[in-house]
Formats: structure tokens, C-alpha cells, sequence
């Protein structure tokens, strides 16, 4: 029984590994051209499909302790991270991003089209996918 209970404590990937592996494919997203705020919306589409609720701000000091405990417990059971987490640090990559680049204006690459087509970009890149962004 400890040593089934170890396997499940110690299976698979942990939340901090999946937090580096957004980290470096949204490094890979942008050196490749396409659309830092891409990874941002399909954290949110995530979070909206699979109805991950919200972390509310508790107002009581129980409510507080409720919501700590209800987190320890998810994050213990837990490979990933909270969608809303993913979408926090991304969010702060691309305004790294942003602080690097100085505001300047580069173009990148949507894809929207070629995701519905099922076409890869170095097949069928469509003009009108790109977008100027202020980085």
C-alpha cells in the first residue's frame, strides 16, 4: 500500500515543470514569429471549457483559511497548474518581452486560418494572419 501511494505521489510531471515548459514554449513562440498573446488566449479558452473556477479574494479570516486548505489539497492531486496561474505568468513573459524590445512595433504571425485549414505555417503563410504588435 506505501509503495502504491509513493508511485501516485511521484507520478508524472509537477506543477513547476509544467510552468517552465510554458515559459520555453512561449520563448519558442515568439523567436519563431508568431503571436506572444497567442498562448494567453488558449490558457483563457481552457479555463472557460473545462469551467476552472475563478480564485475569488475571501473576506473572513475563515474564508481565507478555506481557501487555503482547498488549494493545498488541489495542488498536492495536482500534474498542472490552475489555468489562471498559466495565463499570470504568461502574462508577465510578454511584458518582460515588451521591457526588452522597447516598444517597438514587429510583425508577427497569427495562424488562426491555418489552424482551421490544418495547413502549417511553412506550407501556406496567409498575409493576412499577421498582425503588427507593440512588443
Amino acid at each position: 500500500m506505501v509503495e502504491m501511494a509513493y508511485h501516485l505521489a511521484t507520478l508524472g510531471f509537477n506543477p513547476y515543470q509544467e510552468l517552465d515548459a510554458d515559459a520555453e514554449g512561449e520563448a519558442l513562440n515568439v523567436e519563431a514569429g508568431y503571436d506572444p498573446e497567442a498562448a494567453q488566449a488558449l490558457f483563457l479558452q481552457m479555463k472557460t471549457r473545462f469551467n476552472e473556477p475563478s480564485s475569488a479574494h475571501p473576506t473572513t479570516p475563515e474564508g481565507e483559511m478555506r481557501q487555503a486548505l482547498r488549494e493545498a489539497i488541489d495542488a498536492f492531486f495536482s500534474s498542472h497548474p490552475p489555468s489562471e496561474e498559466r495565463i499570470r505568468q504568461l502574462q508577465n513573459l510578454v511584458r518582460k518581452q515588451h521591457h526588452a524590445l522597447a516598444g517597438k512595433k514587429v510583425k508577427v504571425y497569427v495562424g488562426v486560418e491555418n489552424l482551421q485549414r490544418r495547413t502549417v505555417r511553412s506550407r501556406l503563410a496567409l498575409p493576412q494572419e499577421f498582425r503588427v504588435s507593440n512588443l
